[in-house]
């Protein structure tokens, strides 16, 4: 069953829609800045949209292991003497996870739908994870002010 239950099964009816869909490309730019939590959920959208539910399952696992990364990051960094943000660790699976998901969907997009395709607007997805990044940056800088006042 298709996770929208309004929208049509048959391949001739779902042709005929024009969902629109993130600039998997721009959502991986923007992962740079805002994690790739933020890209991933988007593709995770794109491929429901697609119609590739298999594909949105495994991007929800990566979507599981950012959160994960992003989790131990937050601690290691409190936890470490070490203030450096950017971590090699943090590079590596920010490549892995573009080469792993994010240009595959991009390959399938321009494959199946070239440029020509409804695009969706970044007009709420844009500034509602940079008001998640501030507050999850702000949490950071409060938190080690506190751990720095007890030690």
């Amino acid at each position: 069953m298709n996770a929208h239950t309004s929208l049509p099964e048959n391949p001739a009816a779902r042709a005929e829609r024009r969902d629109t869909l993130w600039n998997p490309d721009a959502a991986a730019c923007w992962s740079l800045l805002l994690t790739p939590l933020f890209g991933t959920y988007l593709i995770i959208r794109n491929w429901e949209a697609l119609g590739e539910p298999g594909r949105a399952v495994r991007a929800c696992w990566w979507f599981a292991l950012s959160l994960v990364m992003l989790i131990l990051n937050f601690y290691y960094s409190l936890l470490c003497s070490e203030s450096s943000p950017i971590r090699m660790s943090n590079v590596i699976f920010l490549l892995v996870w573009y080469i792993a998901e994010a240009s595959p969907q991009e390959r399938f997009i321009r494959e199946r739908l070239g440029t020509d395709y409804a695009r969706q607007s970044w007009a709420v997805a844009l500034p509602c994870a940079l008001v998640l990044f501030i507050a999850y940056v702000v949490g950071y800088v409060r938190l080690l002010a506190l751990i720095t006042q007890v030690h």
